[in-house]
């Protein structure tokens, strides 16, 4: 049990009222101003105990995925509503597979990133590609994943 747990247990189970919780606050402050060195040293060690390193981005980011060497590597934290992977990038909220991009090549990309696999929840470098917004319709109309007005996948290439 941690010391503020046993605070808050002791705290509990005698029901002390708040002008009792401020006397024994003041009484543990005076002990504090009358025994610096041993008070010092006990927040030391106790912070040693209970600090626990913070993980890098990149430790964070690679956590989330679920890796197949024989296929995709499947984002498995947030998801976007459009169905990418998304994570918390500094201030911003960034797909998944663009960090993934960054993360091995050590640069962002130009433009679009475009999955080989057609897996929108896959980080793996080796099924993206760089590409133009152009090239990514292009792809998507061949395979039939974009809808025109009427439902249907453009039959001709109109681009």
């Amino acid at each position: 049990m941690t010391g503020k747990e046993a605070h808050a247990s002791y705290m509990r189970e005698y029901r002390l009222r708040p002008e009792a919780q401020r006397k024994h606050r003041e009484e543990a402050s005076r002990w504090q101003r009358e025994h610096p060195d041993q008070a010092k040293a006990r927040n030391a060690r106790y912070r040693a105990r209970h600090r626990t390193p913070r993980p890098t981005p990149e430790q964070r980011f690679w956590a989330k995925v679920a890796r197949n060497e024989e296929g995709c590597w499947t984002w498995t934290a947030s998801l976007s509503t459009s169905g990418y992977g998304q994570i918390r990038w500094g201030e911003k909220t960034l797909r998944a597979h663009r960090v993934a991009w960054f993360l091995t090549f050590g640069r962002w990309p130009d433009g679009s990133l475009l999955h080989a696999c057609d897996n929108p929840i896959c980080v793996r470098p080796d099924h993206l590609r760089e590409g133009t917004q152009r090239e990514n319709l292009l792809d998507a109309s061949r395979k039939g994943r974009i809808r025109n007005q009427h439902g249907l996948a453009p039959s001709k290439e109109y681009w």
